[in-house]
């Protein structure tokens, strides 16, 4: 699918359709092969594939040829069937007349983006500045991202140290799932730094651009260094958590170790008391057997509350 946006009196406006030389804004996605045949019949560059799209080399992300400054960006995107997120890649291809985005799943700051510009909500001037909102938008949406997941952890953090009910099974999975977050999160904000730079070296002379991106860059940093925080957070959580859980299993074997010591004693003066001999202390006494029920019941409590006047219990 290829949408097309031209801009008209500086505004970023949806193009009729078929309408594609005109346009400054090539949105491609996911295309067949006569939608690529489109596309690189009006740029001297041809469309990458899914591979390359994906790749992670910085070689094959930040690169400039024929066609213009070619940018991979790393997305993350919620996926539709659950509350998890995955990472996107979309190769951007900024031209002196017109910008290409590549993509070969959703994007929601693209679809954010072309929400606005039905709207005429967008002011553009040049391929430059689309680009430069594209980061903006992108670093907007990423740090409502990181925020959620500082809420997602703050609550585990309540749940994990004053909740007495817990599930430690589904607190540790909770942990995990954030942890890869976060990790995806902080690759995404390395790679969104990666291009910011490379554009800001390629942008010499173009002052307003580049204070923008300075700006941009100076956010990015900000959400990187908050990631790496929270990655050490959701770390600590974790060794908490294997800890309560260590401690727990330290009360549980307590308790069989008590157990077995409380009963060791009657178990012993029972078996002493039923073997088979024929002449045994007490056999024939009237008061054999209510002696040694209360021998057995005495050498029960004794450890017990020995226990207690140590502390143990």
């Amino acid at each position: 699918m290829i949408l097309a946006f031209s801009s008209v009196d500086g505004h970023l406006v949806p193009a009729s359709a078929g309408s594609f030389e005109a346009a400054i804004w090539l949105d491609v996605h996911n295309p067949d092969e006569h939608e690529r045949a489109i596309v690189e019949a009006m740029m001297p560059s041809r469309v990458p594939a899914r591979e390359e799209v994906e790749q992670i080399e910085p070689s094959t992300r930040c690169f400039i040829d024929d066609a213009g400054i070619h940018l991979r960006s790393l997305y993350m995107e919620r996926i539709p069937e659950g509350p998890t997120r995955r990472m996107t890649s979309v190769a951007c291809i900024i031209g002196e007349d017109r910008l290409v985005t590549v993509r070969y799943g959703a994007n929601a700051e693209i679809h954010h983006l072309q929400q606005q510009a039905a709207d005429r909500q967008i002011a553009i001037t040049s391929t430059t500045d689309l680009a430069i909102l594209l980061f903006e938008e992108k670093v907007e949406t990423h740090a409502d991202l990181v925020e959620a997941m500082h809420c997602e952890v703050a609550a585990l953090r309540t749940e994990i140290h004053e909740s007495d009910k817990k599930d430690w099974d589904e607190v540790l999975r909770r942990l995990g799932g954030l942890d890869d977050e976060n990790g995806k999160m902080r690759l995404c904000m390395l790679d969104t730094s990666l291009g910011l730079a490379f554009l800001l070296r390629h942008l010499a002379g173009q002052v307003q651009q580049q204070t923008s991106l300075h700006g941009i860059q100076q956010d990015v940093d900000a959400l990187t260094s908050h990631v790496a925080y929270q990655s050490e957070d959701i770390q600590f959580l974790m060794d908490s958590t294997r800890g309560f859980i260590g401690v727990r299993q330290n009360q549980i074997n307590k308790g069989f170790s008590i157990a077995a010591v409380m009963f060791l004693p009657p178990t012993l003066i029972a078996g002493i008391y039923g073997m088979n001999f024929r002449f045994m202390p007490g056999l024939d006494s009237p008061l054999g057997y209510p002696l040694a029920i209360a021998a057995m019941v005495a050498a029960g409590l004794g450890p017990l509350w020995f226990f207690r006047r140590r502390g143990w219990l």
